[in-house]
Parts: C-alpha cells; sequence; structure tokens
C-alpha cells in the first residue's frame, strides 16, 4: 500500500511542476503602425518582461490597432501572458 501511494504522490508533483515552452520567443512578429517611441513589433517577444517604455513595442494611436506573431506551424496555446508598459517611466 505504500508503494502505491508513494507512487501516485509522485506522479501528481510531476504533474504540477510541468513547465511549457515560450513558443514566441523571437519569431517573426508585425504590427499595424510602429510609434516613434518604439522600435519594432519583435520588442514583445524578445523573452524581456521589463515594463519600462524602452522596451515595449507600441503602435500609433489609432481606431483599430493589431499585433501578431508567426509561430512558424499550427501549434496547441496552453496560455498566453500580456506585459503592459509601465507608464510611470516616461524616460524610457
Amino acid at each position: 500500500m505504500l508503494n502505491i501511494t508513494l507512487i501516485f504522490f509522485v506522479s501528481v508533483i510531476f504533474e504540477l511542476s510541468q513547465t511549457y515552452e515560450n513558443l514566441a520567443v523571437n519569431r517573426k512578429t508585425e504590427q499595424s503602425s510602429i510609434s516613434e517611441q518604439s522600435k519594432h513589433s519583435g520588442l514583445a517577444v524578445d523573452n524581456n518582461t521589463d515594463q519600462r517604455v524602452s522596451s515595449c513595442m507600441r503602435t500609433n494611436l489609432e481606431q483599430e490597432v493589431w499585433w501578431r506573431v508567426d509561430l512558424g506551424e499550427i501549434k496547441s496555446i496552453y496560455d498566453i501572458q500580456v506585459f503592459y508598459r509601465n507608464d510611470s517611466d516616461a524616460n524610457g
């Protein structure tokens, strides 16, 4: 009985600690426009989650904006995380 409990416990820990690959890192990106304060759309997938203005992509002020990443093939997506810039850092 102890062996069964131990195997179950190890199995549960493995399932809870599973990690996922960031499929978007350094992939090709595009966006509706590029603001003068922004360098390029690739800043969104450079694996840098710093929220300073200089580290974030930015579009012009428009009615409808968009951004996209090409993952290269059809993938199953588990989670999407968006990190917004910190507007209090006006100096970038």
